[in-house]
């Protein structure tokens, strides 16, 4: 089914659903307004009436002659002269009559009515209320109310259609609306068809052409000013640009194949490229494992080479020492004190010397050792250090302050010999302290300028002893470098070296500062 008449179908389907639906609940509730506002209007007619007459029995009342047949039947009279020609509409009535075995005048306005005899006697016994009677074949809508005094009974009746007649005015002017409305819904779908489905529809074919490559269509023409005219310009403008898009890609097309062909050559020449430079990598690998082969024959060899030489290097010594001390006991008395200096000075050089070859051998064994991480305690390394050079020199006094709690992660053997060079250091270059003081604990933060992992801490070692030249910081962790004669304080000038290669080893660094004089300030970071 085409477009067009699916949109006629559903609107004019709606159309009338909505105005059906409409009308009847219309119908109901007019009906229902109408049957309410009737029986109001009933019963206040009824009522008014029966209070006349009420007022009228309590005149006579109040005069005495309420029993007086004359003066009631004068009143009675009075009041169905009154009512004798009332209407209720078209076709309400107005009846008043006695009830049976009344001994009052019985009068009767409507002498003809066809009331049902059972509804009338139902009346009268109720006394007053509303209901539905029947009237020959119709039935009539009757509002009843008693005057007991009297024996009286006033009722109001009237037909079905006077109560619904408001109903049947709403239903002809409905039914109007709905003749008018159709013929304008008729109207629209024309508008409808030929201004909006129709362009659509010539949208929609020309859209399935061109999606089937039908760049050639003759695409709708329209000078609509609304969004159906809008849309078709727009998909003429679109489809011109598509087909200059197309033409422009047949083009690329042609480019990118000459291209693709070159790819594939040089792509063929890459993978060649690739299996040489895997060869390359194989023949590297291969090098590089012979190159690992040597250099770990050449270290086993250092280190046989090392350990030969200082063993060989330790025999003269032992032997120069041993000589020295021996003339030194044996001969000493025949030598002058320049004699004795001399064979002092042989000593020293001598012990000084295995010194070296001893700090010497535990550098390099300090960069060739499997390091073994684990949480450390340098509260407690410092603290062990610390006794040991007190119970190596007891008779000075020194105050060492130690921060608790400080812990890092690292080799605990590798940290050892990190706190006992720098405590060494420090308890070493504050003999000539008179109040020596040696600190260990942890800053808050790296000072600034240097690098680290973010977060990290420096620990640090502080003394107040010799200090050093700021301008020669940077040489102190050199092997052999020293900023102070060996008379003064001895040592090998490795020590600072062996901390600054096991501190490198954990990734982290080192540095000082200090003034001459006054002290010296060692960190670490790992």
């Amino acid at each position: 089914m085409k477009l067009k008449y699916k949109f006629n179908l559903l609107a004019l389907g709606v159309l009338i659903v909505v105005g059906v639906a409409i009308s009847i609940a219309g119908v109901f509730t007019i009906e229902r307004l109408a049957y309410s506002m009737n029986r109001k209007l009933m019963e206040s007619e009824v009522v008014h009436l029966v209070e006349q007459i009420r007022s009228a029995h309590k005149v006579l009342t109040e005069s005495g002659v309420a029993s007086v047949d004359s003066y009631v039947h004068k009143a009675q009279t009075d009041i169905l002269e009154e009512y004798r020609d009332y209407r209720f509409g078209h076709t309400g009535q107005l009846l008043i009559f006695g009830q049976p075995g009344s001994s009052q005048l019985l009068p009767q306005l409507l002498k003809n009515h066809d009331l049902d005899t059972l509804c009338l006697d139902e009346i009268v016994q109720t006394g007053r209320g509303f209901r539905e009677c029947s009237h020959g074949k119709e039935k009539r809508f009757v509002y009843y109310a008693s005057f007991p005094a009297w024996h009286w009974v006033v009722l109001l009746s009237v037909d079905k259609a006077e109560m619904l007649v408001e109903r049947n005015a709403f239903l002809s002017q409905v039914a109007l609306i709905l003749l008018v409305g159709l013929a304008c819904g008729l109207l629209a779908f024309v508008w409808f068809t030929g201004g909006i489905v129709a362009p659509v529809q010539l949208l929609s074919e020309a859209a399935l052409a061109i999606s089937h490559g039908d760049w050639d269509k003759t695409l709708p023409q329209s000078t609509a000013v609304d969004e159906v005219g809008d849309l078709t310009r727009a998909f003429s403008q679109m489809s011109e640009h598509l087909s200059a898009a197309q033409r422009d890609l047949e083009k690329q097309a042609k480019v990118l194949q000459n291209t693709n062909t070159r790819l594939h050559l040089e792509i063929s020449e890459h993978q060649q490229a690739q299996r040489e430079i895997y060869q390359l990598n194989l023949e590297l690998e291969q090098r590089v494992l012979e190159r690992t082969a040597q250099l770990k024959a050449a270290n086993e060899e250092l280190e046989a080479f090392a350990y030969s030489v200082s063993h060989d290097l330790r025999a003269p010594l032992r032997s120069i020492d041993g000589f020295s001390q021996a003339l030194l006991d044996d001969y000493g008395a025949r030598l002058d004190a320049e004699g004795l200096e001399f064979l002092q000075r042989v000593r020293r050089a001598s012990q000084r010397m295995a010194q070296l070859i001893d700090d010497l051998l535990n550098l390099s064994r300090i960069t060739r050792g499997e390091m073994v991480r684990a949480p450390v305690d340098l509260s407690r390394l410092a603290a062990l250090v610390a006794e040991d050079l007190r119970q190596a020199e007891p008779q000075r006094q020194v105050e060492i302050v130690i921060q608790s709690q400080v812990q890092a992660e690292g080799d605990a053997r590798l940290l050892r010999v990190v706190m006992e060079n720098l405590l060494g250091n420090a308890w070493k270059f504050t003999s000539r302290c008179d109040h020596a003081r040696i600190e260990f604990g942890r800053s808050d933060k790296l000072p600034s300028g240097r690098g680290g992992q973010p977060g990290n801490r420096a620990f640090f070692v502080r003394d107040n002893g010799a200090g050093f030249d700021p301008a020669y910081a940077d040489k102190l962790f050199g092997v052999f470098q020293r900023l102070h004669r060996a008379e003064d304080f001895p040592g090998t000038g490795i020590g600072l070296a062996t901390v600054q290669r096991i501190i490198h080893r954990h990734g982290g660094q080192v540095w000082a500062d200090g003034e001459v004089g006054i002290g010296a300030n060692f960190y670490f970071a790992l």
